[in-house]
């Protein structure tokens, strides 16, 4: 499931950038000392996403791509990052860049048998 997350968040990258010059896309993975989580950070140089609209993108049927989709595809994905106990939350200023930051638990289970 957290596959199919990714493979969304990179899909509405390439989306976002398809009328812009430059395409840039980057995923980090961080996991910042002491914290418990992982963080996974998805930006890309697309149109971006209005202030407005950041508190709406993740409920279903919102979509700013009006020639495909059925704006599901965030609500799916904060649902799955729920579901692994996580959080998802999107930063952007339009005309520069789309910034999805996601955290995870970290395995607190290290060493143990499988």
């Amino acid at each position: 499931m957290l596959e199919q997350t990714f493979i969304n968040l990179i899909l509405n990258a390439l989306s976002a950038m398809k009328s812009t010059r430059n395409h840039e896309l980057a995923i980090r993975i961080t996991t910042p000392q002491g914290s418990g989580y992982v963080r996974i950070v998805v930006q890309d140089s697309g149109t971006g996403i209005p202030r407005e609209s950041l508190y709406t993108i993740f409920e279903p049927f919102v979509s700013r791509n009006k020639q495909a989709g059925f704006g599901l595809g965030l609500f799916i994905v904060r649902r799955i990052i729920e579901q692994h106990k996580g959080v998802i939350y999107a930063e952007s200023e339009p005309g520069r860049y789309t910034r999805f930051i996601i955290e995870l638990p970290a395995n607190t289970n290290q060493g143990a048998a499988a």
